[in-house]
């Protein structure tokens, strides 16, 4: 798993609408697992789900976009925001195998890596929506 968390918000921000993971990822010919997850992290360090996303990603290089799922939600003051992305999230998604064989009842496995671009131009970012304050009138 890698984690990445932003700087403590200033200010209670509130986001809405679909959240969604774009990345470029690179994984093994049999293909493996997704899975994102936004948290807010409290300053005492408790930290909960905010909306999670998984995909099957086929083998070799791609460029994934991962649905989060839709949400209202305000991040207060003094959070944190945190990206986790992994390999997989079990036991609420079946683990993938490695191989070509069905997550449910292959009997062979093998140890996938993936790699996730994250800097540059094609490296990975969220997509959300930050709510907007209503106009004065």
């Amino acid at each position: 798993m890698v984690t990445f968390t932003a700087d403590p918000a200033e200010r209670p921000i509130d986001f809405v609408g679909n959240v969604r993971l774009h990345a470029t990822t690179i994984s093994p010919r049999a293909g493996c697992h997704l899975v994102a997850k936004l948290v807010d992290v409290r300053p005492d360090g408790y930290a909960s789900l905010i909306v999670e996303g998984a995909m099957a990603l086929g083998g070799g290089d791609s460029t994934a976009q991962l649905d989060l799922g839709p949400l209202a939600y305000r991040l207060r003051s003094g959070h944190h925001l945190r990206l986790e992305l992994a390999g997989s999230n079990y036991p609420r998604y079946a683990v993938h195998p490695g191989t070509t064989q069905c997550p449910l009842n292959g009997h062979e496995a093998a140890s996938p890596r993936i790699g996730v671009i994250v800097g540059g131009r094609g490296g990975a970012f969220v997509e959300a929506r930050e709510a907007l304050p209503p106009s004065g009138g």
